[in-house]
């Protein structure tokens, strides 16, 4: 007994002598909760000048409250994020890990817990949460409804409106909340924006809707994940029940009510099928700051078109009223502002010959201005997170992995010191392979959340890797190879982290999928753009025509390929068939 109890406290001064050189903040507490041991960077970290000043003290003088306390000692997880009080008050976040659970039936027991200052990642954190603030307060200034949905279509946010149309929107179906429906709407332009990860629009009749019988314009916004993914979408709704009836009435009658233009909140124009203007109402006359009378009888081009020479007077006339169009259009004023419309026209026939063309425009300026936000938000949101996971990995790669190294190389330094066979050696043995497991984990998430030679090296070098480790991989079975032609270059991060992807993707599937044998990566860099084609060997598919298919394939990997290389302006096309490989092509601007 006297002999284990030796061995039991050789055990603790050989944790405690290796804490005690450890660089990382180290805390060892008994089973009551005291603090026995804490090494220096833990008294840094803590603002405390001597060990004296905290041995003996229970635990909780290192939290902020009474709560983190409590979740301490829980530990329901082996990591836990808490608020933590230094000696002068000052609060800071820290991540703590628990290391060793050292508990016996009988005898002394410890716990040897690591701590890591994160009060800068919480701050990016909670600086991200303030922008989220911001936008929502936005949305429920402005009198569209607008919610989030899940890709169950189930409202996850809703904004004033929304909640006015319905108090209990959040956590319903939309179909179900807003239009009174069993099932999704014929047509519904959020299930056709995730199927198809572009913005869709349309305009549906709702029967049964909150507000009565009413026509909706709704627009759904994808919404894709950092790794490509469609997480959901935004739906913009607006109630256009007198604007749909006012269409409605001009289809169904020759003659419409001069009354009822004339007072339309919404600008209408009536044209000839000489392109000349009929008609114009007080509405229109207002949003072009042009009168009646300097309108009336012009063709084609008219005042409000802009000043391009891309306009061919009778060709865009015959695009954009000649047949029932839904069209997004930049006109100007007669003082030169620019202002969007969506231009709805509709021929009234007589006999089969056109009489004359109504043109019906909604201002939607504010509201273009707005989706453009929306896309300029998400894709914000986007590169933000991109940071956030290039700053992580190089913190886990420069701080974590680089403190474990070194404990994992005291630790074997103490192995060498003892005997093989003995408890001391098995103990350290044990501690030494936790210590490994844990550092291969971090280097391997690290890399996974951003290749270190991206940044460093670019590129090129990057490939290079990408394609040794895989060809030196036995179970993967793949020989890959890299041919670079012309000068090359540095690109922009965000061009060359695309690029990056795309070739990681498109070795995945065919490594995954394709049953390919043989890579093979060609770039060539030229004055103005770079030119990529990825090719393998393996049995190919039948490539769709259309890129919205790839979606009802399941090819989501590909699909966000496209989108990658269209986020920097580039172009992707793919060539494959049955039986013959696959060879992908990419073309993007040189943004050196």
């Amino acid at each position: 007994m006297i002999s284990k109890a030796k061995s039991q406290l050789s055990f603790i001064e050989i944790i405690l002598s290796t804490l005690a050189q450890s660089e990382v903040a180290a805390i060892v507490t008994d089973i009551h909760r005291e603090i026995i041991y804490v090494n220096k960077p833990c008294l840094t970290m803590w603002g405390y000048d001597d060990i004296s000043q905290l041995i003996g003290e229970p635990v909780k003088v290192l939290f902020a409250n009474n709560d983190e306390e409590q979740h301490y000692y829980a530990m329901p997880n082996r990591i836990m994020e808490l608020s933590c009080a230094r000696r002068d008050g000052t609060k800071f976040f820290a991540q703590i890990t628990r290391q060793i659970e050292h508990i016996q039936t009988k005898g002394p027991g410890f716990f040897v817990d690591i701590a890591f200052d994160i009060t800068k990642r919480r701050s990016t954190e909670l600086e991200l949460q303030e922008a989220n603030t911001r936008m929502e307060l936005l949305l429920n200034a402005i009198p569209d409804v607008v919610v989030k949905l899940n890709k169950e279509l189930i409202i996850e946010w809703a904004n004033k409106a929304a909640i006015h149309v319905n108090p209990r929107s959040v956590g319903s179906l939309c179909y179900e909340a807003h239009c009174g429906r069993t099932k999704p709407c014929k047509g519904c332009h959020g299930l056709r924006a995730m199927k198809t990860r572009k913005i869709c629009s349309s305009i549906i009749y709702h029967p049964a809707h909150q507000l009565g019988p009413t026509y909706w314009e709704n627009i759904g916004v994808p919404i894709i994940d950092e790794i490509g993914e469609v997480t959901g979408v935004i739906e913009i709704g607006r109630n256009v029940t007198n604007r749909v009836k006012s269409e409605i009435s001009l289809r169904d009658s020759e003659e419409f009510n001069t009354n009822l233009l004339n007072n339309s909140p919404n600008p209408i124009a009536v044209f000839n099928p000489d392109t000349s203007v009929k008609y114009v109402n007080p509405s229109l006359e207002r949003l072009t700051r042009y009168r009646f009378d300097e309108l009336v009888g012009k063709k084609a081009p008219y005042p409000w078109w802009p000043e391009s020479p891309g306009w061919n007077a009778r060709s865009d006339f015959r695009s954009v009223f000649q047949k029932s169009t839904n069209k997004e259009l930049l006109f100007r004023t007669k003082e030169g502002v620019p202002f969007w419309v969506a231009v709805n026209s509709v021929p009234i026939r007589d006999k089969r010959k056109t009489k004359y063309y109504v043109s019906y425009w909604v201002d939607i300026t504010e509201e273009k201005q707005l989706r453009e936000n929306m896309v300029s938000y998400v894709r914000q949101i986007s590169n933000a997170q991109e940071k956030e996971r290039e700053r992580i990995a190089r913190e886990l790669h420069d701080d974590t992995a680089q403190a474990l190294a070194a404990l994992y190389g005291e630790v074997d330094d103490l192995l060498q010191l003892e005997t093989k066979g003995s408890p001391k050696y098995g103990q350290l043995r044990n501690i030494e392979n936790k210590i490994d497991v844990m550092l291969q984990n971090i280097r391997s998430f690290s890399h996974n959340l951003r290749p270190g030679l991206l940044d460093k090296l670019g590129l090129i070098p990057s490939l290079e890797l990408l394609l040794e480790e895989t060809s030196n991989n036995p179970s993967h079975g793949l020989r890959c190879k890299l041919a670079v032609k012309g000068i090359r270059k540095r690109l922009s991060s965000e061009v060359e982290l695309a690029l990056f992807r795309i070739c990681q993707e498109a070795l995945n599937n065919a490594n995954k999928h394709a049953e390919a044998t043989c890579f093979v990566i060609t770039v060539l860099f030229l004055a103005n753009s770079i030119h990529i084609k990825l090719s393998d060997n393996g049995i190919g598919f039948q490539a769709p025509e259309n890129t919205s298919d790839l979606a009802r394939a399941g090819k989501l990997g590909l699909i966000g390929m496209y989108e990658r290389a269209s986020l920097i302006g580039g172009t992707l096309s793919i060539k494959s068939a049955d039986g013959k490989g696959t060879t992908i092509s990419i073309t993007a601007p040189l943004l050196v």
